[in-house]
């Protein structure tokens, strides 16, 4: 009897053993499954939060890129309205006298000193209007977009340079530019008008359309090498304009891309004095042929 008693003992706690075995097990095994599980839902709920935010930023930096994109055009548009319809037949008149040419240059130096802030981080290489340029004197609303789209390709092909600063950078060097060369316009021009038509708008105009065939090369523009502007447009074009580039290098820090522009002839130069003042900052940066646009941005 005390047999027997003893095995079912023995049997009993051998059944409560493996019970509380299980249980335990099945406590483990439910522990880990559920913290698995946590942490597979922990780590997909952090990827889609990553994504989700990263096509936010992605969506707002390219909202703000439109913006400032539609923000620029206008602004460009603004200044460039009146520049169509007097192309056509007007001798021009160039509100640049010899006179007064010492004064500009002393103005387009300080503009070339405000310019340089954005020029530092233009490094890229614009490679516009590489074919003939037979109109260079379009409509000047055609040659701001074509720069604006110009700038927006070297702002993503710039290394090291962020979309957002360089379209900012630029839309500050537009209003400034503007800003300068208006005041620098109701300065100068006023005072000229009638001299610089009668002695010299015609000769200028008339010598001004040969300079534009072979002007592919690098143009690095000068702040130093104005002294010389004052001579005839026919001696600046064709005897001064290679060594102004020569010596041109030394005011651009780190504006070491190309311009390939102006390699067509520019058949109507003759616009009027007014609007070619109005618009002679936006029209010099693809025409590298207007060298006082690209003196302006020097320093």
């Amino acid at each position: 009897m005390d047999y027997v008693l003893d095995e079912i003992v023995i049997n009993l706690q051998l059944r409560q053993t493996d019970r509380q075995t299980d249980r335990q097990t099945d406590r483990q095994t439910d522990r880990q499954t559920d913290r698995q599980t946590d942490r597979q839902t922990d780590r997909q709920t952090d990827r889609q939060t990553d994504r989700q935010r990263q096509r936010q930023r992605d969506r707002q930096t390219d909202r703000q890129i439109d913006r400032q994109m539609d923000r620029a055009i206008p602004t460009q548009q603004k200044h460039t309205k009146n520049s169509t319809g007097t192309k056509h037949n007007s001798t021009g008149t160039q509100h640049n006298s010899t006179r007064t040419q010492q004064e500009l240059n002393k103005n387009s130096t300080q503009l070339n000193k405000n310019s340089t802030g954005s020029l530092h981080k233009s490094t890229g290489t614009q490679h516009n209007s590489t074919g003939t340029q037979h109109k260079l004197n379009t409509t000047q609303q055609e040659l701001n977009i074509n720069s604006t789209r110009t700038q927006h390709e070297l702002n993503k092909n710039s290394i090291g340079i962020q979309q957002q600063e360089l379209n900012t950078t630029q839309q500050e060097l537009n209003r400034n530019s503007t800003r300068t060369q208006q005041e620098l316009n109701i300065k100068n021009s006023t005072r000229t008008q009638q001299e610089l038509n009668n002695k010299n708008s015609t000769q200028l105009n008339k010598n001004s359309t040969g300079t534009q065939h072979n002007s592919t090369g690098t143009q690095h523009t000068s702040t130093g090498f104005q002294q010389e502007l004052n001579t005839t447009q026919q001696e600046l074009n064709y005897k001064n304009l290679t060594q102004l580039n020569k010596n041109s290098t030394g005011t651009q820090h780190n504006a070491t891309g190309t311009q390939h522009n102006s390699t067509g002839i520019q058949q109507e130069l003759n616009t009027t004095q007014q609007e070619l003042n109005t618009t002679q900052q936006d029209l010099n940066k693809n025409s590298t042929g207007k060298e006082q646009e690209l003196n302006r941005n020097s320093t």
